[in-house]
């Protein structure tokens, strides 16, 4: 079983601090997320910081640490709450239901 994910990088100035060899956080969206992939699709690094809620890195880092969560599933899940994004059931419920 093959797992498909897109990428999405989002820049912050502060990135370097923490990892020197990387200017931004690349956001992995697999397929269960692929809805909330093409609503923020088109959107830049600005946009993203600003529907994250930061522009720092470290404090992005800082607020995944409280919630017990890694940097990407806390981006995905902050970026799906301030969107409104519903999550699509997945094809393996469609076929129980068959």
């Amino acid at each position: 079983m093959t797992s498909n994910q897109i990428f999405k990088s989002v820049y912050f100035s502060d990135h370097k601090e923490t990892n020197p060899k990387a200017k931004g956080v690349v956001l992995a969206f697999g397929e269960r997320n692929i809805d909330l992939y093409k609503s923020i699709a088109d959107l830049g690094s600005n946009e993203l910081r600003n529907l994250l809620g930061t522009d720092s890195y470290l404090e992005l880092e800082q607020r995944a640490q409280q919630e017990g969560l890694p940097v990407n599933t806390y981006c995905l899940w902050y970026l799906r709450k301030n969107l409104g994004v519903k999550k699509q059931k997945t094809q393996v419920i469609k076929n129980l239901k068959k």
